[in-house]
């Protein structure tokens, strides 16, 4: 119903109900879509977000990858080494240890010094060399600080003083003038039995330890005038004869390679010259087999 201002008739509008429930519905319908389209938007701004949260954790997850892969290569290349270490570690100790049995055990314990009277001077020599390398070997080993081979330790001591104790270095550089065994007595020209060799030298020519031991002579010797003995134990002396000085005292101990005496002519000698001897258990055997 509309009522006019002025004087006209009143005139009334009538609005059917199915206009009504249309304009209703559209209300309706309007009203939906507005919040739907609102709906989409924050749908579509949430899509974003978690496709860059996708992202990031894709990044994120493949730098984890990579560096997972960096450690396991790591891990796997530190165990292929502790593997190859015990492999070689497991080799040189079943070598080793046979070996320094062999040679040192079996012949410091049970006398080296007699038996080795009886082998040739290439073997012995060969067998020298062996043990030198068995020595090197285990001072490496022992550098490692590893607990498996804190029992090396004393094996590789017990071979370095064992091998400073063998009579392999020459006491002096020169030609040998008479060799060991039997020859014609300078003196006498009959034949005789030299314990040693001479080897040549000049008057004064110093005079070196063939091996570490203990003096257990020094002064004169029967027809060797001024004579130095050493004792490097197992059996084993050296003696120096034909001296023209003794440069140490009885008692004291000297180490491979110290210097002893002078070369001279004391005693029963043809000239200047170094009598040579290597004993064991008393009795002479040819230096050559011990001499390097």
């Amino acid at each position: 119903m509309l009522v006019p201002h002025s004087s006209d008739k009143v005139k009334t509008i009538r609005i059917s109900r199915l206009y009504t429930k249309l304009v209703f519905i559209i209300i309706i319908l309007v009203t939906l879509s507005v919040h739907t389209l609102f709906r989409i938007n924050d749908i579509n701004n949430e899509n974003t977000a978690l496709k860059l949260s996708s992202v990031q954790l894709y990044n994120l997850a493949k730098d984890q990858k990579t560096l997972l892969s960096e450690k396991v290569e790591e891990i796997n290349s530190l165990l292929e080494k502790e593997d190859n270490a015990n492999i070689n570690i497991a080799e040189f100790m079943d070598k080793y240890r046979d070996v320094v049995d062999k040679y040192v055990s079996g012949r410091i314990d049970s006398g080296l010094a007699s038996r080795s009277g009886n082998r040739t001077g290439s073997s012995f020599a060969k067998d020298i060399e062996e043990l030198r390398e068995i020595l090197t070997a285990l001072s490496e080993v022992n550098k490692l600080k590893d607990e498996n081979f804190i029992d090396l330790t004393e094996t590789e001591n017990k071979l370095r003083k064992y091998l400073d104790s063998l009579p392999d270095l020459w006491p002096v550089n020169g030609r040998v003038s008479s060799k060991f065994g039997y020859r014609l007595d300078p003196f006498t020209f009959r034949r005789s039995y030299h314990k040693g060799i001479d080897i040549a030298a000049s008057y004064g020519t110093s005079i070196k330890a063939s091996a570490s031991g203990k003096v257990i002579l020094a002064g004169s010797y029967n027809e060797l005038g001024k004579t130095v003995i050493v004792d490097h134990g197992n059996g084993i002396t050296t003696v120096y004869g034909h001296t023209s000085k003794v440069l140490v005292k009885k008692g004291q101990t000297v180490k491979k390679g110290a210097v002893i005496a002078k070369v001279g002519s004391s005693g029963r000698s043809t000239g200047s010259h170094l009598h040579f001897e290597i004993r064991i258990n008393g009795e002479p055997i040819d230096p050559f087999k011990y001499l390097d």
